[in-house]
């Protein structure tokens, strides 16, 4: 995954990822502001959606990184399978 830095006025505002596994893609969103994850599919998968949203649940009080490190391995575990 590569995470690109948001800026305004020069300042970061939040974080663009895309998550690939095979054919699937998904941008994620970080907004720093907030510290909520959006979610952006690049394909229409309607059990994709469910699983992306239950991965952000209780994961808020964790480093960005290890947040980061979660939804991965969530996504990993979900296309591998």
């Amino acid at each position: 995954m590569s995470v690109i830095i948001e800026k305004q006025k020069g300042e970061a505002i939040g974080y663009n990822c895309i998550y690939r596994f095979g054919t699937h893609r998904i941008k994620l969103e970080f907004d720093l502001t907030s510290g909520l994850w959006k979610t952006i599919p690049l394909e229409s998968y309607e059990q994709e959606e469910h699983m992306l949203h239950s991965s952000f649940h209780g994961i808020e009080f964790l480093t960005l990184d290890q947040q980061i490190q979660i939804i991965i391995k969530h996504y990993d575990q979900h296309f591998a399978g």
